[in-house]
């Protein structure tokens, strides 16, 4: 039966490549676990895998998934979401508990996955790690973890030793708005413990020893995440140098010894559910990605973030007055803020210093001015604190209202009660009223000056443009006698063409009427002198030129 299906694989891979291993065992009626046994197994070398999982023969070049991804939206948004959700999880991510514990159980054993065994939700032990989560969800995170690795440490400071738990990726466990908890298994993190330890790399080389491994497991790509038992079996395929203890297999773990009673360092088919301490930079992130990962197909339709995700033209959104000029612009900035006022997605880059913070002063006020609410923001903290104080020292009240933490909270409540404490005077409406009708003069002043620029603008192309027509000219003639061109009178030029084309037109036989070709060769003598004439006339335009008169008359 073996053979039969050994050959049979070849045979659809000859004539079908860059099939998975789920596509094939459906089009020869055969399970996907049997069809990968042999893809890995006798047929290595013989067939190679791409990075989304594909196989063909190298001379040519699970059932359903067992982990439901329960909450997360099928859509560009929430993959992406959820990527960015995995790489937060490499962020130092490098999880150990401790095998045996006398305190609150850290981690448990499953009997199986999610959906495909008995809910161990229910258990007296998920129960107790899910509250411990619940209470402290700012500081602790679910993980499932598989495959499972047994770590022996020893204490440098005393004779303690003892195993650790370290499973080899992470699954999320997220808990929603009702605080029930929902699996993830679309991006897995690695536990960079376990890279460091099975590659001896220094803690320098640990993440290019990540990122080499993500990439050999077809994690690198956004767009794509592997079903976990192609994942499973692909590492087992690659990593044979790796201590496993157990073929991995997960529609199967194996579960006697307990892993306390295990006392032995490698890798084994075992899956555990832990909880451990999150990164405390990455919380607020790691809910926000989360919220956009469940928003449902269409949620983000007519929006900038539809937009860019649709990798559509930004719309025009609002047709915008010329923009306040509050800090001085010059064209291209003051193109760029008016591009924002009025688009739906604009996105403005430039190198240090020319003149972002300007633009972003210029653009919050001309929102503020047009009614329009803004939110700005930055991962830089110095860089909101920049234009939030060149914004508001601009005018008497605070037009930005900075929000954080610490002494951000007292400088906002300051904010406020200033702005609830003023008031209004007439003088102040007078005073309003003159600023308007002076900028709606500057307005119109500006407005013609603009139209002044276009126009120097379109002479200055036009003139380059005609500056490389005449290139050509230019070696032909020599630079000296295209110099001189400048120099030229253009109606003068043309009149001494035209002095000498009639010269030579009424000595031309073909260019006369019946009776003037008779009489012609009566005339000839005296016309050829007018040529001549009219040559010698023209002789300061040649000069100009570079050229000089022909030395024999013409005939």
């Amino acid at each position: 039966m073996t053979e039969s299906l050994l050959s049979r694989i070849i045979q659809y891979l000859e004539a079908n490549p860059d099939k998975t291993a789920k596509e094939i065992g459906a089009a020869l009626g055969e399970d996907k676990k049997a069809v990968n046994a042999l893809l890995y197994g006798a047929l290595k070398g013989q067939a190679v895998q791409d990075s989304k999982y594909r196989w063909r023969l190298a001379a040519s070049g699970a059932s359903s998934q067992v982990v439901p991804a329960a909450t997360f939206a099928d859509t560009d948004l929430a993959r992406l979401s959820r990527y960015y959700l995995a790489c937060l999880g490499q962020d130092g991510l490098g999880v150990s508990v401790f095998a045996e514990s006398k305190f609150l159980p850290n981690y448990m054993e499953l009997p199986g996955f999610p959906g495909g065994g008995p809910d161990f939700w229910e258990t007296e032990a998920a129960r107790t790690m899910l509250g411990q989560v619940r209470r402290d969800r700012s500081r602790l995170v679910l993980y499932l973890g598989y495959p499972t690795t047994l770590h022996l440490r020893r204490s440098k400071k005393s004779s303690w030793q003892g195993y650790m738990v370290e499973p080899i990726f992470l699954f999320p466990v997220q808990l929603d708005d009702q605080m029930r908890p929902t699996l993830d298994i679309g991006f897995p993190s690695i536990n960079q413990n376990v890279v460091a330890r099975f590659t001896n790399a220094s803690p320098q080389d640990v993440m290019n020893e990540l990122v080499r491994l993500e990439e050999e497991l077809g994690l690198a790509d956004a767009n794509f995440a592997p079903e976990l038992d192609e994942l499973i079996s692909r590492l087992h395929a690659i990593r044979p140098e790796w201590p496993w203890l157990e073929t991995p297999d997960t529609e199967q773990f194996s579960a006697e010894p307990p892993l306390p009673q295990l006392q032995q360092e490698g890798i084994v088919n075992r899956a555990v559910l832990l909880v451990t301490e999150r990164s405390p930079f990455t919380q607020g992130l790691e809910s926000e990605l989360t919220q956009l990962a469940r928003l449902k197909p269409g949620a983000t339709d007519g929006t900038a973030l539809g937009d860019w995700l649709a990798a559509a033209e930004p719309r025009k959104v609002a047709e915008v007055p010329p923009p306040l000029e509050v800090l001085p612009m010059n064209l291209e900035q003051r193109e760029a803020v008016a591009t924002a006022l009025g688009s739906s997605l604009t996105i403005i880059t430039g190198p240090p210093g020319t003149g972002k913070s300007q633009v972003v002063t210029n653009l919050l006020l001309n929102a503020v001015w047009n009614g329009k609410r803004v939110l700005f923001a930055s991962k830089n903290n110095k860089a909101v604190d920049v234009v939030e104080q060149r914004v508001n020292n601009l005018g008497p009240r605070p037009v930005l209202l900075r929000l954080g933490s610490n002494q951000y909270q007292s400088a906002l409540a300051e904010y406020l009660m200033t702005l609830l404490a003023s008031a209004t005077s007439a003088a102040d409406h007078e005073e309003y009223q003159d600023a308007v009708a002076r900028h709606e003069q500057l307005q119109k002043r500006l407005a013609s000056i603009n139209q002044k620029v276009e126009r120097l603008i379109d002479l200055r192309n036009q003139t380059d443009r005609l500056d490389q027509e005449v290139e050509d000219f230019r070696g032909e003639l020599g630079d000296q006698s295209f110099a001189g061109l400048r120099s030229l009178d253009t109606e003068t030029v043309e009149q001494a063409v035209q002095y000498v084309s009639a010269a030579v037109a009424a000595a031309d036989v073909n260019c006369q009427s019946g009776f003037s070709r008779l009489v012609l060769p009566l005339l000839r003598n005296g016309r050829m002198e007018a040529i001549s004439a009219a040559v010698a006339e023209c002789k300061d335009v040649l000069a100009q030129l570079s050229l000089s008169a022909p030395t024999v008359a013409p005939s």
